[in-house]
Protein backbone atom coordinates (compact mmCIF):
# COMPACT_ATOMS: atom_id res chain seq x y z
CA UNK A 1 0.00 0.00 0.00
CA UNK A 2 1.27 3.99 -0.88
CA UNK A 3 -0.40 6.34 1.03
CA UNK A 4 -0.64 9.70 -1.51
CA UNK A 5 -1.92 12.84 -1.02
CA UNK A 6 -5.42 13.60 -2.64
CA UNK A 7 -3.44 15.96 -4.57
CA UNK A 8 -1.85 13.24 -6.40
CA UNK A 9 -5.03 10.42 -6.39
CA UNK A 10 -6.96 13.48 -7.72
CA UNK A 11 -6.35 12.98 -11.63
CA UNK A 12 -6.50 9.25 -11.22
CA UNK A 13 -8.99 6.71 -11.47
CA UNK A 14 -10.00 3.44 -10.27
CA UNK A 15 -7.27 1.00 -12.29
CA UNK A 16 -5.32 3.72 -13.91
CA UNK A 17 -1.91 3.04 -14.39
CA UNK A 18 0.75 5.74 -12.76
CA UNK A 19 3.98 6.20 -11.92
CA UNK A 20 5.38 7.69 -8.67
CA UNK A 21 8.17 8.67 -6.77
CA UNK A 22 8.18 6.67 -3.38
CA UNK A 23 9.26 7.67 0.19
CA UNK A 24 10.25 4.72 2.47
CA UNK A 25 9.25 5.52 6.13
CA UNK A 26 9.84 2.98 8.82
CA UNK A 27 7.39 2.75 11.54
CA UNK A 28 7.99 0.84 14.73
CA UNK A 29 4.71 0.07 15.66
CA UNK A 30 3.38 -0.70 11.90
CA UNK A 31 7.02 -1.46 9.60
CA UNK A 32 7.61 0.34 6.60
CA UNK A 33 5.29 2.35 5.12
CA UNK A 34 5.30 3.68 1.65
CA UNK A 35 4.47 7.56 0.65
CA UNK A 36 4.04 8.46 -3.13
CA UNK A 37 4.32 11.98 -5.13
CA UNK A 38 3.58 12.52 -8.10
CA UNK A 39 6.96 15.24 -8.26
CA UNK A 40 10.06 15.78 -7.16
CA UNK A 41 8.91 19.05 -5.76
CA UNK A 42 6.07 17.32 -3.68
CA UNK A 43 8.12 14.38 -2.69
CA UNK A 44 11.01 17.30 -1.38
CA UNK A 45 8.37 19.43 0.16
CA UNK A 46 7.02 16.33 2.64
CA UNK A 47 10.18 15.74 3.78
CA UNK A 48 11.26 19.19 4.39
CA UNK A 49 7.75 19.45 6.59
CA UNK A 50 8.69 17.08 8.58
CA UNK A 51 11.48 18.57 9.97
CA UNK A 52 9.52 21.06 11.85
CA UNK A 53 8.61 19.57 15.02
CA UNK A 54 5.22 18.05 15.33
CA UNK A 55 4.76 17.56 11.97
CA UNK A 56 4.84 13.93 11.20
CA UNK A 57 4.08 11.91 7.71
CA UNK A 58 0.39 11.79 7.94
CA UNK A 59 0.15 16.14 8.47
CA UNK A 60 2.64 16.63 5.83
CA UNK A 61 1.04 14.09 3.80
CA UNK A 62 -2.18 15.89 4.66
CA UNK A 63 -1.09 19.21 4.34
CA UNK A 64 0.14 18.44 0.61
CA UNK A 65 -3.55 17.25 -0.20
CA UNK A 66 -4.90 20.18 1.19
CA UNK A 67 -2.34 22.52 -0.61
CA UNK A 68 -0.33 22.40 -3.47
CA UNK A 69 3.55 22.19 -2.96
CA UNK A 70 3.72 25.75 -4.91
CA UNK A 71 0.94 26.91 -2.70
CA UNK A 72 2.65 25.69 0.67
CA UNK A 73 6.25 27.44 -0.29
CA UNK A 74 4.43 30.78 -1.89
CA UNK A 75 2.46 30.51 1.96
CA UNK A 76 6.12 30.14 4.04
CA UNK A 77 7.69 32.50 1.49
CA UNK A 78 5.27 36.00 2.01
CA UNK A 79 4.60 34.37 5.67
CA UNK A 80 1.18 34.21 5.30
CA UNK A 81 0.15 31.33 8.62
CA UNK A 82 -3.41 31.28 7.71
CA UNK A 83 -3.09 29.65 4.92
CA UNK A 84 -0.98 26.84 6.56
CA UNK A 85 -3.54 26.78 9.45
CA UNK A 86 -6.14 26.63 7.00
CA UNK A 87 -5.22 22.35 7.27
CA UNK A 88 -6.92 20.15 9.57
CA UNK A 89 -4.82 19.68 12.18
CA UNK A 90 -2.45 22.63 11.86
CA UNK A 91 -3.38 25.77 14.39
CA UNK A 92 -1.64 28.84 14.41
CA UNK A 93 1.30 28.19 17.26
CA UNK A 94 2.35 25.54 14.78
CA UNK A 95 1.57 27.01 11.57
CA UNK A 96 3.93 30.51 12.39
CA UNK A 97 6.49 27.70 13.33
CA UNK A 98 6.37 25.68 9.97
CA UNK A 99 6.70 29.39 8.37
CA UNK A 100 9.55 30.15 11.07
CA UNK A 101 11.49 27.24 10.28
CA UNK A 102 11.35 26.67 6.64
CA UNK A 103 11.24 30.24 5.39
CA UNK A 104 15.31 29.94 4.88
CA UNK A 105 14.68 26.08 3.77
CA UNK A 106 12.09 26.59 0.73
CA UNK A 107 15.21 27.94 -0.94
CA UNK A 108 16.31 24.80 -1.61
CA UNK A 109 12.93 23.83 -3.29
CA UNK A 110 12.55 24.45 -7.15
CA UNK A 111 9.47 26.84 -7.03
CA UNK A 112 8.02 27.20 -10.97
CA UNK A 113 9.35 30.63 -12.03
CA UNK A 114 5.57 32.18 -11.85
CA UNK A 115 5.51 31.86 -7.96
CA UNK A 116 8.52 34.14 -8.01
CA UNK A 117 6.26 36.88 -9.12
CA UNK A 118 5.31 40.08 -7.11
CA UNK A 119 2.27 39.23 -5.06
CA UNK A 120 -0.48 41.56 -5.54
CA UNK A 121 -1.19 42.81 -2.31
CA UNK A 122 -5.15 43.49 -3.09
CA UNK A 123 -5.95 40.24 -4.25
CA UNK A 124 -3.60 38.56 -0.65
CA UNK A 125 -5.52 41.22 1.45
CA UNK A 126 -9.17 39.71 0.05
CA UNK A 127 -7.79 36.45 0.21
CA UNK A 128 -6.79 36.89 4.05
CA UNK A 129 -10.16 38.57 4.99
CA UNK A 130 -12.05 35.59 3.51
CA UNK A 131 -10.29 33.29 5.37
CA UNK A 132 -10.76 35.16 8.66
CA UNK A 133 -14.00 35.10 7.95
CA UNK A 134 -14.27 31.74 8.33
CA UNK A 135 -13.38 30.16 4.71
CA UNK A 136 -10.80 27.84 3.55
CA UNK A 137 -8.08 29.00 1.78
CA UNK A 138 -9.71 27.28 -1.45
CA UNK A 139 -12.84 28.72 -1.17
CA UNK A 140 -11.79 31.96 -0.75
CA UNK A 141 -9.21 31.74 -3.18
CA UNK A 142 -11.97 30.55 -5.83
Amino acid sequence: MVFCSTQTLKPLSLGDRCSLLIETKWKEQVGIVLFGFQNQMEKDLFNLLQMVNGIGSKVAILMLGKLSPTQICAAIRDEDHNIIASVPGIGPKLAQRVVLELKSKIKSIDIPPYENKPVDTNFQDALKALIELGLSHNEAYN
